[in-house]
């Protein structure tokens, strides 16, 4: 992982602050280990830094396991519909750009702007 990564996941407080050498260096034990690997999945799978702040935060909250397991499966619906209007958006702009894409050099070559 980058260290820009791991620079935004901890300013974004997706990851506990890790210790440093007196060179700057971070220091890792398993629980950050731990923490970024599960940041690393849900951010590939396109989970904003603050929807998994919400699952972490359910995951330490005091509900039973059944609520937080409903509370988790909810957020991963509402991820869910939110990647389909995401898919729905670029494909109607695919659509839109395919249709213009054989005029679109001339149209760019005489505009005045």
């Amino acid at each position: 992982m980058k260290p820009g990564m791991i620079r935004y996941f901890e300013k974004t407080g997706l990851i506990t602050p890790s210790t440093r050498t007196a060179s700057g260096y971070r220091l890792f034990g398993p629980h950050h280990v731990k923490e970024l690997q599960f940041v690393r999945r849900m951010h590939a799978l396109g989970f904003y830094a603050q929807h998994i702040k919400r699952l972490r935060e359910i995951k330490r909250s005091d509900l039973t396991t059944a609520e937080k397991r409903e509370a988790i499966e909810q957020a991963i619906r509402e991820h869910s519909q939110y990647i389909e209007e995401r898919i729905a958006f670029f494909t109607g702009l695919r659509t839109r750009f395919q249709e213009a894409a054989p005029a679109l050099a001339d149209e760019v070559l005489e505009d005045d702007c």
